[in-house]
């Protein structure tokens, strides 16, 4: 009989360094550390925004030094529907370049310029899935049961596993970097990595 200790997932994101990965693994997002991110790119890019600008959007989208890592279970959903991960990188430094765009500045291209959309493919072990996504894990493979049987496929799953503890970098397994994904934020157009725009 088989024995499996886990399960294969994937994680979107778009880091400078692919390495660090395999090193350091998977670690909680850091408010501080993302939020001096955010003036190191927004700072430094003659947009005229200023470390104060960047300090009042954070104040009030608060601290979240207890970070989720998600990691979905099907990396066709997150190519379809989840590919700002892959775009724009980090959820908060989104909603900073969000919130400092106007009319006359679009600071979400700025995100862009660091770092390559990456999928790495992870092995998740079981004791770092909680019960309640063993729950929904479950039913959702239940419901998909008939599909399966029915058209000899497996239909596109949305589910992703959410966890708070750091992932080893030995269970990051591989990734690749998708060459066009769509953009949420874009009305869903083709977004290529290396076009004409450099970014």
């Amino acid at each position: 009989m088989a024995r499996f200790d886990g399960v294969a997932a994937y994680h979107g994101c778009r880091p400078e360094e692919i390495e660090s990965y395999y090193r350091n693994g998977l670690w909680p997002s850091s408010s501080a550390a993302l939020d001096a991110r955010a003036k190191e790119i927004f700072c430094s890019n003659a947009a005229g925004i200023t470390p104060d600008e960047i300090d009042e959007i954070t104040a009030k989208l608060g601290k979240r030094d207890q970070g989720r890592i998600y990691a979905c279970i099907d990396d066709r959903h997150m190519i379809a529907y989840s590919a700002h991960y892959l775009i724009y990188g980090s959820e908060r430094l989104q909603c900073v370049a969000a919130a400092l765009s106007t009319e006359w500045r679009d600071c979400m291209v700025l995100l862009k310029r660091y770092g390559k959309p990456t999928i790495f493919r992870i092995a998740l072990p079981w004791e770092m899935v909680t019960e309640s996504d063993f729950e929904d894990l479950a039913r959702q493979v239940s419901s998909h049961v008939s599909i399966v049987r029915k058209r000899r496929l497996v239909p596109e799953s949305s589910f992703s596993f959410e966890f708070i503890q750091p992932l080893a970098g030995k269970f990051v397994l591989s990734h690749e970097h998708p060459r066009t994904v769509v953009d949420p934020h874009d009305g869903m157009k083709p977004y290529s990595y290396g076009a004409a725009t450099g970014s």
